[in-house]
């Protein structure tokens, strides 16, 4: 018949003698994995092997401490191996989906980083007063008289292409137009429409002839005006 149990025999107690110390702060951390004696030597064995693209998988139950204990592990192997070079990456001008690496002394990487944090700060601060000072909106005035001056001057020289061809040239929110003259007087669309049919045609022809060229002036006086001033 079962016996009853003194509330004493419920619970294991330990008794601190059998440990040997007075206090936990003297005893030593285990450098063993406690009841796992081929995950140890596995781990051994994994950290061991100086060969790139080598991985450890620890697999097991959750909360049994795998990512704890393969850390301190680690951490512990680090602490004996020559202190790493540090590598930095920096933006590719030429390729920004490709950052370059630059391998720096263990440490410098830090300083590198904050380095170009500052110059970057400074740099901006740098340019915003150089857009804002006299010196620069000075040239910029004169670059801008120098290049509208340029623009006129070759509006002009087309102006004076069509005129010599009997043309009149505007220049309207949808581009270029031609518009022939007939005794000194710019013709409308219902005098246009009146001339004779082969009249018609050679006006045509040119103004189709022309507008081909003229575009292509002004394309590049825009192109070159977003260069200098973008």
């Amino acid at each position: 018949m079962p016996s009853e149990l003194p509330a004493t025999s419920l619970r294991w107690t330990c008794d601190p003698k059998l440990i040997g110390v007075k206090s936990t702060e003297e005893l030593k951390p285990l450098d063993i994995l406690v009841g796992q004696p081929r995950a140890y030597q596995a781990l051994l064995l994994g950290f061991s092997m100086q060969v790139l693209r080598i991985n450890i998988f620890a697999a097991g139950p959750s909360a049994t401490g795998k990512t704890t204990t393969t850390t301190d592990f680690l951490e512990d192997v680090a602490k004996k191996l020559p202190t790493p070079q540090d590598w930095c990456y920096v933006h590719n001008f030429d390729d920004e989906y490709q950052p370059k690496a630059l391998r720096c002394p263990p440490g410098l990487g830090k300083e590198l980083k904050q380095d170009m944090r500052e110059l970057v700060q400074a740099a901006r601060i740098a340019i915003s007063q150089l857009f804002e000072g006299d010196d620069y909106a000075t040239k910029r005035d004169e670059m801008a008289r120098k290049m509208n001056q340029r623009r006129q001057d070759v509006v002009t020289r087309m102006g004076q292409v069509a005129d010599g061809e009997g043309f009149v040239m505007q220049l309207t929110a949808l581009g270029i137009s031609l518009v022939p003259v007939v005794k000194g007087r710019a013709l409308s669309e219902q005098d246009f429409l009146s001339l004779p049919k082969d009249a018609q045609q050679k006006f045509t022809e040119f103004s189709e002839k022309r507008l081909k060229f003229f575009p292509d002036r002004l394309a590049f006086l825009r192109e070159f005006l977003l260069r200098v001033f973008w």
